[in-house]
């Protein structure tokens, strides 16, 4: 009976931490963290849309900073998307002290001019929202109103129709997530 305990005892000293070694490997490999780029931020139900999808907006604005802290490799469109979308997470959890910050990190210095939007007028229309600065939300809009057609449409033109429209309203609302 001994003599099976030790062997026992052998069997777990070797095969438990072993287990451990896999099944660690197997959870990390399967982490949002570990996701490219694509599958990360433009795939719904993948990466930080999952924790967005179920309102757990500040858990996917986190989630969204721990991605670009560890890819170093991201180039320099997924940099400024990343970091809108983190923005736009922290401003549905009312955190708008770290949106402004992220959104300060989401506009191009050089604002490629093949983009069929206006991207930094965009990016600054949400700032201008946030800062509750009605005069500077208006430029921006023109500015987007004035650029160019994608798909028919002025892209994101109605996201900042509906910042002025419910400007009074968190950003959650005047957005388009929370309507009541």
């Amino acid at each position: 009976m001994i003599a099976n305990a030790k062997k026992l005892l052998v069997f777990i000293e070797w095969v438990v931490p072993f287990l451990c070694i896999i099944l660690a490997a197997a959870c990390g490999h399967k982490s949002p963290l570990n996701l490219d780029y694509n599958s990360f931020d433009q795939r719904p139900g993948r990466g930080w849309r999952q924790l967005a999808e179920k309102g757990q907006f500040l858990e996917a604005a986190e989630l969204i900073d721990e991605y670009i802290a560890k890819h170093k490799d991201l180039d320099m469109s997924q940099r400024p998307n990343l970091n809108f979308h983190a923005a736009q997470m922290y401003a549905f959890a009312d955190d708008y002290k770290t949106a402004i910050d992220r959104l300060n990190n989401s506009t191009y210095a050089f604002e490629p001019p093949e983009l069929p939007l206006r991207w930094n007028a965009y990016v600054n229309a949400t700032i201008a929202f946030l800062k509750k600065d009605i005069d500077r939300l208006k430029e921006c809009r023109k500015e987007i109103a004035e650029g160019p057609t994608f798909e028919g449409k002025k892209a994101n033109l109605d996201v900042v129709d509906r910042l002025i429209k419910y400007f009074d309203e968190p950003y959650s609302k005047a957005y388009g997530t929370r309507r009541e």
